[in-house]
């Protein structure tokens, strides 16, 4: 399965719904003013296919976090894409 195709596919969707929707996530992250390497932990309730959890990898690396939806697929689509990004935050 492709699952960065779908994922893509989803961000443009989820974008076009909210303005900013990116920028929002990060200045949520960036708000705390954590260091980078602080161990913090993140519940993302209604997590989709990871879309706040792979933003709060991006600025805090070593999170724990702790990823919870109804949807089988869209959990699927964030396990599935979970490796590449989490390989591209380090």
């Amino acid at each position: 399965m492709d699952w960065l195709h779908w994922y893509t596919r989803w961000e443009a969707m989820q974008n076009a719904y909210l303005p900013q929707r990116q920028h929002r996530f990060d200045l949520m992250f960036r708000l705390p003013d954590f260091s980078r390497e602080a161990d913090v932990r993140v519940l993302d309730l209604g997590c989709g296919p990871g879309s706040v959890t792979f933003c709060a990898l991006r600025h805090y690396p070593n999170a724990r976090i702790v990823a919870v939806d109804a949807d089988p697929v869209l959990l699927a689509m964030g396990r599935g894409l979970s490796a590449e990004v989490c390989q591209q935050t380090s």
